[in-house]
């Protein structure tokens, strides 16, 4: 695999998930996959949000990499 010579300020800002903030209108609120009526599976209102309680579950998981 070839090696890249990127310089830092090449590379894309790194954010913490509890920092995104998308604008409503590309969010996610409106989706055709959002859960409607009274028992929502997950407590979320857009996609960072939905994305966040996926993690969540997983928050205690221990992984085993194997090289």
């Amino acid at each position: 695999m070839p090696s890249a010579n990127l310089h830092p300020a090449m590379l894309p800002a790194l954010a913490t998930i509890e920092s995104i903030q998308l604008p409503s209108h590309i969010d996610g609120r409106d989706g055709t996959n959002r859960a409607t009526g009274n028992r929502p599976q997950i407590a979320a209102d857009n996609d960072v949000d939905a994305i966040k309680a996926w993690l969540a579950r997983f928050i205690d998981t221990k992984t085993v990499v194997s090289g």
